[in-house]
């Protein structure tokens, strides 16, 4: 759960070119691959897929996303929670198929 206190300002943070997610290949492994909800009680969800956890190590550790991860920390989030899991079944259905 992401507890925000100005979530307009916390999603121009994240996009601010000032605040990049790390090097081109972590930038478009995580940008490519996120997809975020939102409750009706503001609680969030975001699932952001990685191709492995050297890519989730090296996403933790570089510089740019450490800075961000601090001023999102200190400006804008209250609390939030990471679980890192492994998908063992993924499935999908869509009308359009």
């Amino acid at each position: 759960m992401l507890a925000i206190g100005d979530r307009s300002a916390a999603l121009d943070f994240v996009a601010a070119p000032e605040c990049p997610p790390g090097p081109a290949a972590l930038r478009s492994a995580a940008a490519a691959n996120v997809r975020q909800v939102r409750g009706e009680d503001g609680t969030e969800l975001a699932v952001a897929r990685f191709e492995s956890t050297d890519v989730i190590d090296a996403w933790r550790e570089q510089p740019d996303h450490v800075r961000a991860r601090e001023r999102g920390r200190e400006e804008f989030f209250a609390s939030y929670e990471i679980t890192i899991a492994t998908v063992h079944k993924q499935y999908g259905w869509s009308r359009d198929n």
